[in-house]
C-alpha cells in the first residue's frame, strides 16, 4: 500500500510540472486551406477521443486490479510484500501529442502556427 501512495504521490508531482503551451492560429486564405483545417480538427478530436478511452479503460484495469490487491493482501496479511501486486497507476492522456499533430496539420494546410 505504502508503494502504491508512493507512487500516486510522484505521479501528481510530476502532473504539475507539466505547462501548456497556447497558439495563435492564423487560418489559411483559401477555401481549400479552410476545408483542410477542419480535417485537421476532425483528426485532432478523435486522437482526443482515443486517448480519453485508453484512460477509461486503464481505470477499469485499475480498479478490477485494486480489488484483486485489496483480495490478495487480506488473504496473505503481513507476507503481502512477496505475494501482492499493487496496480499501476494510469497515465494522464497524451493530449500534447494531438496538439502538436494538430499544428503540422494546420500550417500543412497552409494556415499559421504562432506560439504566444
Amino acid at each position: 500500500m505504502r508503494k502504491l501512495c508512493l507512487s500516486i504521490a510522484a505521479f501528481f508531482f510530476l502532473s504539475a510540472c507539466v505547462t501548456s503551451q497556447n497558439y495563435l492560429y492564423v487560418p489559411p486564405q483559401s477555401a481549400e486551406g479552410r476545408q483542410c483545417v477542419e480535417s485537421c480538427k476532425q483528426a485532432q478530436d478523435a486522437c482526443i477521443a482515443q486517448e480519453e478511452k485508453i484512460l477509461a479503460d486503464c481505470e477499469k484495469r485499475y480498479r478490477f486490479d485494486q480489488r484483486l490487491y485489496g483480495d490478495c493482501s487480506y488473504a496473505h496479511g503481513s507476507a503481502i510484500e512477496a505475494t501482492c501486486i499493487s496496480p499501476q497507476v494510469c497515465a494522464p492522456p497524451n493530449t500534447i501529442k494531438c496538439k502538436n499533430d494538430f499544428n503540422a496539420c494546420y500550417a500543412a494546410c497552409g494556415g499559421e502556427v504562432i506560439p504566444e
